[in-house]
């Protein structure tokens, strides 16, 4: 599989993506969808991170993300997703999403773009304790 899952925590509160070169708009609909089966088996939140050191695949990105965003939405446990992704993956991203938000009312509050695997641990972290 092109987006390797893991449990980044113990306690299965966190899981990592790790995107391959190459993967697909098909690796992704696969990941999110076993995210979304994770979701599923619990009432506990889970947060994601996706470290994706390579990019987006090629295609328009708007389509996928509205299906699986629209999907995720529906879970309350639904977490933070955070990607920890190079500088003009990362800004490629945002604009992507404000995009999305626009023309699809895709609400993205849960995602955010990050350089480094420490930042996405920070965030998760800072939104758990907002959330309490």
């Amino acid at each position: 599989m092109a987006w390797t899952m893991h449990w980044y925590d113990n306690v299965h509160t966190i899981v990592l993506f790790t995107v391959e070169k190459n993967s697909t708009w098909n690796d992704f609909h696969d990941a999110m969808n076993r995210y979304a089966q994770e979701l599923e088996n619990t009432t506990k939140k889970i947060d994601v991170i996706i470290d994706d050191r390579f990019g987006l695949p090629s295609g328009s990105s708007l389509p996928h993300l509205k299906v699986q965003m629209k999907k995720l939405e529906k879970f309350e446990n639904f977490g933070l997703i955070v990607s920890v992704s190079r500088p003009t993956t990362m800004s490629f991203l945002l604009n992507i999403i404000e995009m999305s938000s626009k023309f699809f009312g895709i609400a993205m509050k849960k995602g955010v773009m990050v350089k480094t695997m420490h930042e996405a641990i920070k965030l998760i972290e800072i939104s758990r304790t907002q959330a309490q």
